[in-house]
């Protein structure tokens, strides 16, 4: 079994900025490799430059598809 786990991140939400980015950062175990935005703003630059994840993606299908993403936090609305 793989011992540290690469967490994506679907979406550029402020409960996953405040609580679950920093949680996956501190844990032994966690990489954060992906975060996703479906829109090109300027918040997934935000996010990028405050968070430093191996990659960024302009679409939820392209973290989704990434091969290397082992686990993904989806802090969207059941509506999206």
């Amino acid at each position: 079994m793989k011992k540290t786990l690469n967490w994506g991140v679907l979406g550029c939400s402020n409960i996953a900025d405040k609580a679950v980015i920093p949680a996956i950062k501190a844990a032994y175990n966690a990489n954060l490799y992906a975060i996703s935005s479906q829109s090109a703003s300027q918040k997934i630059e935000v996010f990028k430059n405050k968070h430093n994840p191996v990659k960024t993606f302009d679409s939820y299908d392209g973290l989704l598809n990434d091969s290397e993403v082992d686990v993904v936090y989806m802090p969207l609305p059941n509506s999206i």
